[in-house]
């Protein structure tokens, strides 16, 4: 990391603040440096996101699931489908269930990523302690005393900050990919499901061909993000010095 000019007033101040903290320290204030540095992590936010991917990647797959179930009750052979009204009723009952499944998984999936940004939200309330941490070590670094100590300890500080910095990415990443699937990929579904099934008509015009390739499409956009997820968190071992998950 590198040293940086303390500008404004109120850093000045606070920098002076640091120095005379530092000088009533026994060893210098080595031992505050390590303790201030130690004490910054991110661990809590990490095992909190690792569940809200559990539970993106868990709804996700509900959803292939159903799509699936519809998909499976569907006879591909138009021609022989064409007037078979009782076959007609029996598939739109299909797509009417396939809806309520994809409701409530929609409602979970809303959920969790609601839940990765409260992760976001507490994870930026690191930041200024992380912005104390670095000035306590850069008026530390002008200090002949515990210039050494301070040097150790914006280099574990620096690596922190990257870790925490890798966590805030993983996070928008994740919110943003699971509300735009909600927001575009799940809209779009829903619609031309509805069209394609006669929904207006109670599936008297039900297109099955058309509303299977529909299902085949929303499943493999599902298991797509589902895999971004779950590289997400492959990307966040790699930066931890983890084995991939």
């Amino acid at each position: 990391m590198t040293q940086k000019p303390i500008w404004s007033r109120q850093e000045r101040e606070a920098a002076e603040h640091m120095r005379q903290l530092l000088l009533a320290q026994p060893d210098g204030g080595a031992a505050l440096l390590r303790e201030t540095v130690a004490s910054l992590f991110a661990d809590t936010e990490r095992r909190e996101l690792e569940v809200r991917r559990e539970e993106c990647a868990a709804m996700l797959g509900r959803m292939s699931d159903a799509a699936r179930r519809l998909a499976d009750a569907l006879p591909r052979q138009t021609a022989v489908f064409s007037g078979a009204g009782f076959q007609n009723e029996r598939c739109f009952l299909a797509y009417c269930a396939m809806m309520r499944e994809l409701e409530a998984d929609v409602r979970g999936l809303d959920g969790a990523a609601l839940a990765v940004s409260s992760v976001g939200h507490t994870l930026a309330k690191r930041v200024p302690a992380f912005l104390r941490a670095e000035l306590l070590c850069r008026t530390a670094m002008a200090m002949h005393e515990t210039h050494s100590a301070a040097e150790q300890a914006l280099g574990e500080l620096a690596a922190k900050q990257q870790e925490a910095e890798t966590l805030a990415e993983q996070i928008r990443f994740l919110r943003e990919a699971v509300e735009r699937f909600c927001r575009q990929s799940i809209s779009e579904f829903r619609t031309r499901a509805e069209a394609l099934a006669d929904a207006e008509h109670r599936g008297a015009g039900l297109r099955p061909a058309a509303l299977a390739a529909l299902c085949g499409d929303f499943i493999h956009a599902a298991m797509a993000l589902a895999g971004q997820v779950r590289q997400n968190a492959a990307t966040d071992a790699r930066a931890q010095g983890c084995p991939n998950p």
